[in-house]
């Protein structure tokens, strides 16, 4: 049987907005402020881009299929967006659209009627679509084979911030026994893993959750600085940190308005005041814990944990 050739409909998504970073970056608390922005709609997430992205990274998912699948599903996210299909009305989720800057807007939606007449607003309009993902600069050369324009927002924090967060949070042993994890999980020796430890299977199984979280925060990282790095045009991707944004928040923004050629609302202020910004670090803070991963890391991890702490430091991985 002849391999299936895929044909691939217009990208409706003229505009596309990618805050990505890695989990526990502090994604969360950029996605309210750049939805805030001019011509920006509210934050939407497609966990099916992030599932697809780790199978083609196994090696599970043809390419060609993978690309089909995603401008359909990219095109349809669009689409319901601008008729009010599936809008989350879970007032705690920020992508919820009490938590929106026009929540009326989204609201008149759910009367709208569909067909070609929406089709046609879509390709008129210059709004931005904002997505909120998960390690696609660490998989970028896979994300860029769908040839989908975006811009990318991309967010680091520090690892020691960053670990610890990931702990605290379980992703040292939640994944493969809590359903609620949501993650792809390889079959290894009859054990469930998650994706992106493929290749060190064995040493993650005879890790503790501190030193699980140490060492795929830094597998996540390090690939995500390696795919940057291999690109070569970066003008759609606009680095920054999550201590620059959270302590300097209306420097960070003029920064980021310039990248996507928009600006601020009148409703920018709001969100920054919700996210209660600017906030200062208290570096003891940091230094609580750090010791709390010394005293529950091996030494081999620790000293990962604190030369990937030293280049963050220095010049950010390298990347400035």
């Amino acid at each position: 049987m002849s391999k299936t050739r895929y044909t691939y409909d217009e990208n409706l998504a003229r505009n596309l907005i990618i805050i990505d970073g890695i989990a526990r970056c502090g994604k969360s608390m950029l996605d309210p402020i750049i939805s805030s922005l001019e011509r920006v709609e509210h934050v939407k997430m497609l966990y099916l881009l992030e599932h697809i992205i780790s199978g083609m990274f196994l090696g599970s998912i043809d390419e060609m299929y993978a690309k089909a699948l995603m401008r359909v599903s990219i095109n349809e996210i669009v689409y319901f967006n601008r008729i009010g299909r599936n809008a989350n009305f879970r007032p705690e989720d920020h992508s919820g659209i009490f938590n929106s800057k026009e929540p009326k807007k989204y609201y008149k939606r759910l009367f709208m009627k569909d067909g070609d007449e929406v089709v046609e607003k879509l390709r008129r309009e210059d709004n931005y679509f904002l997505l909120r993902t998960h390690n696609i600069l660490a998989n970028l050369e896979l994300f860029d084979k769908f040839e989908i324009p975006y811009r990318m927002l991309q967010l680091f924090r520090h690892p020691i911030d960053n670990v610890y967060s990931w702990y605290k949070r379980g992703w040292g042993e939640r994944i493969g026994k809590d359903p609620r994890a949501f993650t792809i999980t390889p079959d290894f020796k009859g054990t469930r893993v998650p994706w992106y430890c493929v290749g060190y299977e064995e040493e993650w199984l005879n890790l503790n959750p501190y030193e699980r979280s140490v060492r795929d925060v830094s597998f996540l990282i390090k690939r995500s600085v390696e795919q940057y790095r291999k690109l070569i045009s970066k003008r759609n991707i606009h680095i920054l940190t999550f201590e620059e944004f959270v302590q300097n928040p209306h420097d960070e923004l003029k920064k980021i308005c310039e990248f996507l050629n928009t600006t601020t609302s009148l409703y920018t202020p709001v969100f920054i005041e919700k996210g209660k910004l600017p906030q200062v670090i208290n570096p003891s803070d940091r230094e609580r814990k750090l010791l709390e991963l010394e005293q529950n890391v091996n030494k081999d991890i620790f000293s990962q944990l604190n030369e990937l702490s030293r280049l963050y430091e220095s010049n950010l991985y390298g990347l400035r």
